[in-house]
């Protein structure tokens, strides 16, 4: 047995995520799913995840000068 398969069992059992997995399969995608506007969700969440990995850095790694 692979990893990941090994993996997904395991997340499986813990989880139970294969109805999750089912539902997301059998959802319909509406036709307009390429049009511009609908990029914006995806990249605010990119940009705010850049943002909260930068922060940490800087959180860590930022020494202030007197």
């Amino acid at each position: 047995m692979k990893l990941t398969e090994k993996l997904w069992q395991a997340l499986d059992e813990r989880y139970d995520l294969k109805p999750l997995l089912d539902f997301a399969k059998e959802k319909a995608v509406p036709r307009h799913r390429h049009d511009w506007m609908y990029y914006f969700g995806g990249l605010t969440l990119f940009f705010f995840c850049v943002q909260v990995a930068t922060g940490i850095l800087l959180l860590l790694y930022y020494r202030p000068t007197a």
